[in-house]
């Protein structure tokens, strides 16, 4: 057997393995990507967990945070409504040394003051 590149075998030859190879490399290449897609489908599955313990975990926090400053407003509010109605005793409990604690000393301070001088009167 005579193999030159002019001949006719060597170039069948020659196309067989290039078809060979590229064949092989398709079928490589078609793993690979599909390892990358099973891994982005992966970290898909990963940032879906993320983020579902993330708004977990600003739902609850989000959650103290309204009951800190909800419910003590809710007590001077209601304190207030009290007050309106002509009863100036009330006190409340402090509960803090932030804004709202301090909104709550003010409103037992102004409702100290007004029930002695209303007590005074009623006399």
């Amino acid at each position: 057997m005579n193999f030159s590149f002019k001949s006719l075998k060597f170039k069948a030859i020659l196309l067989m393995l290039l078809a060979f190879i590229s064949i092989l490399l398709i079928i490589i290449l078609g793993a690979f990507m599909m390892s990358i897609e099973s891994h982005i489908n992966m970290l898909k599955f990963i940032l879906f967990g993320v983020s579902l313990i993330c708004v977990t975990i600003i739902s609850l926090l989000f959650h103290f945070l309204i009951k800190s400053i909800l419910i003590p407003i809710d007590r001077v509010s209601k304190a207030m409504e009290k007050m309106a109605e002509g009863d100036f005793k009330q006190q409340l409990s402090i509960s803090g040394d932030n804004e709202i604690g301090a909104m709550e000393r003010s409103f037992n301070l102004l409702s100290q003051n007004y029930y002695l001088p209303t007590t005074l009167l009623k006399r």
